[in-house]
């Protein structure tokens, strides 16, 4: 036997062996349907479902194959005396095209044309092979059978029920019970001795109503119906599998009883009791099958729900951060792994108690208003606050909450998703208390500027109160003397209180307090500031501001604090220049989208390529005795007001530092101390 032979050997026998127990199944269904004898057609034209079926489990090209097989079998099975040879070829033909047209609707429909999985499968598989293709071949039916005789219309109706009652009550059969995989290994002993309960009870009822014992009018209407519980709940507890093997079952019973007049069909005529039988079958069965698939649907999206929850929840359990669900009483409905790993305690801890428990007793009242506001007013919010760790310490929480709406339009429950901040928080306290120090650096370096600020109003001070005693021992002072005298010593004290003022507002930690500020009045009091200072280097001073005021919303001492570091900066950065041509300018101007900036140019040796990248970064800086924080503090007061800060080199000598803030003022209220 050569390679090809053995190669082709299996897909000859894995086709011939479909074919044949086709070829057996159509033959039975063939020969059953013919042996009626009380009317002229089967009730349920089986052979019609066998080569359905045969069409949906194989693929196209071996269509040919189950189409053409029918024929010698409906050639050669006895059928009744008298019937033409073009009868039979004509009602052959009729049934393959019939059969053909089903199968190629339900695969252009259907994406598994196997099974039947919801509503929307069923209703086209109804649509196509139950309705249409049985409705349109009942006419080329009823036209074949006019030709020996029989009415048109009659011969449609029996034609098409017994068709469409084939593929209605057999096909789901057939497919789920014996192509829908090895489901039968998956079936456990309960459910196998609730499906041997079911069975038993349903062959009694299909006993009890179609045996035809009891026959008065009132026995047979509650009989007649004695399988529906049965077939509900096959239809409930098994599925569409269920339903129809239930549906196979007292469809059994009744055609037996129909065919032998019995139960429901007692003294019927014998197109009577097949018109009752179908219409019966009709009814029930697309009741039982439907409700069977919206079961089946059903159970499947609540398994996928379910599915869904569980992934989400391994994925909420196996993030870092902390993730709540809580009402607005603040009673927790859901915790993931990282809150209860957080707090030290179980799901079962925390599920159904307050979370205000872990709280520090004087936050909770206002936890208690923030999020009374929030469910009254939803919206993603983001709050901080202090929490109370297992082992007693306090730490610090981000939270960003959220609001669940029900179908009512009201908040039913509120989502928080937080992260622990204490390094952040302790971060920004050592931030502080750094900036602080660069502070304390600043005025360490202009104290000869500010000695001299308040040395000269204490100077004039004590000059005039000598006078005013030189005046006195003389007996030559006259009161008006003495009021100009007492004048010009209270305008001198309050210039050094406020020399005094400005010094403790550079050297105390405090939130921006947001004010119209003029930033040409500003810039002026800084150069007056440093002005000793700036001598003692032997730096020339010049101012360029803006002739129009120069308004901007701002905190004025921050925004001073930012000048005077970029001020002292420059002068520094000038100290190996030539004496001579050391010159700082302090420049205001306004530009066109209203924004006021603050430009400090120097005629120092300028920026090296490779700072300007890394000036602004904390802790970085290129003097010996520095700590890289003044030029980093300027960035985040320029940040904290909604603006920038750029420096850049001259196209001559030395660098300039623009420093803008926009002309809204950026950020307004209390903002980030620093």
């Amino acid at each position: 036997m050569n390679p090809a032979s053995r190669e082709s050997s299996p897909s000859v026998s894995g086709a011939l062996l479909p074919l044949l127990v086709f070829g057996l199944a159509f033959t039975a269904a063939y020969a059953f349907a013919m042996s009626f004898t009380s009317a002229a057609a089967a009730p349920l034209w089986f052979p019609d479902s066998i080569l359905l079926c045969a069409l949906l489990l194989n693929r196209p090209r071996r269509w040919p194959l189950y189409l053409l097989a029918p024929l010698p079998i409906r050639l050669l099975v006895a059928v009744a005396p008298g019937t033409p040879l073009w009868f039979l070829l004509a009602t052959y033909a009729n049934d393959t095209v019939k059969a053909l047209l089903a199968a190629v609707l339900l695969r252009l429909a259907l994406k598994n044309p196997r099974r039947l999985n919801g509503v929307q499968d069923l209703s086209q598989f109804v649509a196509a092979a139950v309705f249409f293709a049985p409705g349109l071949s009942a006419l080329a039916g009823a036209a074949t059978r006019a030709g020996l005789g029989s009415p048109f219309w009659p011969s449609w109706r029996q034609w098409f029920l017994g068709d469409a009652l084939a593929n209605l009550v057999l096909t789901p059969a057939i497919l789920s019970w014996f192509f829908a995989g090895d489901w039968w290994r998956r079936v456990g002993m309960r459910r196998l001795a609730e499906g041997a309960v079911l069975a038993l009870g349903l062959v009694g009822a299909g006993w009890l109503a179609f045996d035809g014992h009891l026959q008065t009018p009132y026995d047979l209407l509650v009989l007649f119906y004695a399988p529906v519980p049965f077939l509900l709940w096959a239809a409930l507890r098994f599925g569409l599998r269920g339903a129809s093997g239930a549906l196979c079952v007292i469809t059994s019973f009744a055609i037996e009883a129909a065919e032998h007049h019995r139960g429901p069909y007692f003294g019927q005529h014998p197109e009577l009791s097949i018109l009752s039988l179908q219409l019966f079958l009709m009814v029930i069965g697309l009741s039982v099958l439907f409700l069977a698939v919206m079961v089946e649907e059903r159970d499947r999206n609540a398994r996928s729900l379910h599915d869904a929850e569980r992934r989400y929840r391994e994925i909420l359990d196996s993030q870092t951060d902390l993730v709540c669900r809580y009402l607005p009483d603040t009673t927790l409905t859901f915790v993931n792994g990282a809150y209860c790993r957080y707090f030290g305690r179980s799901r079962e801890q925390l599920v159904g108690h307050r979370f205000l428990e872990l709280l520090p007793e004087s936050a909770r009242a206002a936890k208690r208003r923030e999020i009374a506001e929030l469910a009254a007013n939803p919206r993603l919010e983001v709050v901080e606050h202090r929490v109370e760790r297992p082992d007693g310490s306090e730490a610090w929480q981000q939270w960003i909450n959220d609001a669940v709406i029900g179908p009512d339009g009201r908040v039913v429950e509120l989502q928080g998703i937080g992260r622990d901040i204490t390094d952040r928080k302790r971060a920004e306290e050592a931030r502080e208390m750094l900036a602080l120090a660069s502070r304390l650096a600043l005025v360490g370096e202009i104290t000869a500027s500010i000695a001299h600020e308040i040395n000269q109003p204490l100077g004039a001070i004590l000059f005039n109160a000598e006078a005013a005693e030189m005046g006195l021992a003389a007996g030559s002072l006259d009161p008006g003397e003495l009021r100009r005298i007492l004048e010009d010593i209270r305008k001198d004290d309050l210039r050094a209180s406020e020399v005094i003022r400005r010094v403790r507002s550079l050297l105390r930690a405090r939130s921006l307090e947001m004010q119209e500020v003029d930033v040409n009045r500003l810039a002026a009091d800084v150069v007056d500031m440093v002005g000793a200072d700036a001598s003692r280097r032997g730096v020339t001073l010049r101012t360029e501001l803006d002739p129009e005021p120069a308004v901007v919303h701002a905190d004025r001492i921050h925004v001073q604090q930012a000048l005077l570091n970029l001020v002292v900066n420059g002068m520094d950065a000038m100290a190996g220049t030539e004496a001579a041509k050391r010159c700082l300018t302090v420049a205001t101007s306004r530009n066109p989208d209203g924004a006021v900036e603050i430009a400090v140019r120097d005629v120092g040796p300028g920026l090296e390529p490779d700072v300007l990248p890394r000036l602004f970064d904390s802790f970085f800086t290129t003097k010996k005795q520095g700590m890289g924080l003044g030029l980093s503090l300027c960035r985040s007061i320029a940040e904290a007001h909604g603006g920038s800060i750029v420096a850049e080199n001259n196209d001559g000598a030395g660098a300039t530092f623009r420093f803008r803030i926009p002309g809204n003022g950026g950020v307004r209220g209390a903002g980030p101390r620093v």
